[in-house]
């Protein structure tokens, strides 16, 4: 089946992955490109997004990595420390940004929202509309939305995140391992807590106990993200947040206690881990799936969107190069898959030996072998941060 590039293109989801899906499409001649978002509104205020060299190198072929990079805090170190303040390892990325000419970094997802919906006409960009099923025909299909409303299109891109309907209704049920933990994620300003300001600007830093962790990196000017990741199968209410959070760090180095006490509960923004099983087949004859919809990764630095980044943009790329439905999306599962299998794997080993609750395997890790947690991700990193690994070479 050919694909021109005035048929129209449906996307599902107008969050990372699906927004730089359409930003992609366009860039590669494509008109007709429908966005549609089952907010009101795109995200507000909300989370925070840390992208690896790769993905800027990936974005650099649509000519808008400087404006992501100009829009967050680089990442020049990242240092990884225990409970009680001693250093467990330190690692620069000053190989990366010689390798790629970027380091990586954190921006928030408001404003990478902003930067790629002023890049599309506001005709394409449909808010309000809850996506319910498709119906596939032999020349088209239709999406079908709450309230009634159907759209026609030649193509549908399922980028409506790990809960996705367009994978429900095409692969059925996602297969999935239960993991006990949340991330709680807060942007933050220096003035919640004076220690912020004496931080260096360049450097992430991570401090784990047992069984939970503490994540922050600068964003830009005086904003921090703030992250920490609790063992839990259900987000706690905001009425329980301050407390519990206080005693989970409670003598903690600094900035994390006063960060705990002085942050509102409803800055948190909760995210499930979880860990999907990566189906083999990712599309049908018109309906192709991208981003968390189809491999969503347990938190690991930066990797799930890095993943959904490439994803994104490789996807455009096959669609205007193949002008064939089923040979981009052949070339597109081919050339992501094993990829997003390996990373999957990296990240869901990462979690035992950072949050490891055994006191022996404190010791084993902290004291005989203290740069094991770094070591353990590091490699998979570095190579998610160097070359045009998401052509599958």
């Amino acid at each position: 089946m050919k694909i021109g590039k005035d048929d129209p293109i449906l996307i599902i989801g107008a969050s990372l992955s699906g927004i730089t899906t359409a930003v992609a499409l366009r860039h590669y001649g494509f008109q007709e490109v429908h966005l549609y978002e089952k907010q009101a509104q795109t995200a507000k205020g909300g989370g925070v997004l840390h992208l690896g060299a790769n993905a800027m190198n990936s974005l650099k072929s649509l000519q808008l990595a400087e404006r992501v990079y100009l829009a967050g805090g680089p990442w020049n170190t990242y240092k990884l420390r225990w409970k009680s303040g001693r250093v467990l390892g330190e690692k620069s990325f000053e190989e990366v940004k010689q390798d790629t000419s970027f380091l990586p970094v954190s921006v928030s997802q408001e404003a990478y929202l902003a930067e790629f919906m002023s890049l599309i006409p506001d005709e394409y960009i449909h808010l309000g509309k809850e996506f319910i099923s498709f119906t596939a025909r032999d020349k088209q299909l239709e999406a079908h939305f709450a309230g009634g409303e159907t759209e026609q299109g030649s193509v549908l891109i399922g980028a409506d995140g790990a809960n996705s309907r367009v994978h429900l209704q095409l692969m059925g049920e996602q297969q999935r391992k239960a993991i006990k933990r949340i991330r709680y994620q807060a942007i933050v300003s220096e003035a919640q807590s004076g220690n912020l300001a004496e931080l260096p600007k360049g450097e992430s830093q991570e401090i784990i106990g047992p069984g939970k962790g503490f994540f922050l990196s600068h964003l830009k000017e005086q904003a921090w993200v703030c992250e920490i990741s609790l063992e839990g199968n259900i987000p706690l209410p905001e009425s329980v947040r301050r407390d519990t959070f206080k005693k989970a760090f409670k003598k903690w180095p600094a900035p994390v206690e006063i960060l705990m006490d002085n942050i509102d509960p409803s800055a948190w923004h909760p995210y499930p881990v979880i860990n999907q099983k990566i189906p083999k087949k990712w599309y049908n004859e018109r309906v192709v799936l991208t981003g968390d919809a189809i491999h969503p990764i347990t938190p690991h630095w930066h990797v799930g969107a890095d993943l959904s980044v490439e994803s994104a943009i490789l996807l455009a790329r096959l669609l205007a190069e193949e002008g064939n439905l089923k040979r981009a999306f052949r070339q597109f599962e081919r050339k992501r898959v094993s990829r997003v299998k390996g990373f999957q794997k990296a990240a869901l080993s990462r979690g035992p030996v950072m949050y490891a609750k055994s006191p022996l395997a404190w010791v084993f890790r902290n004291w005989l072998f203290p740069g094991l947690p770094i070591s353990r991700g590091f490699t998979g990193l570095m190579k998610l941060n160097k070359g045009d690994y998401y052509e599958g070479k």
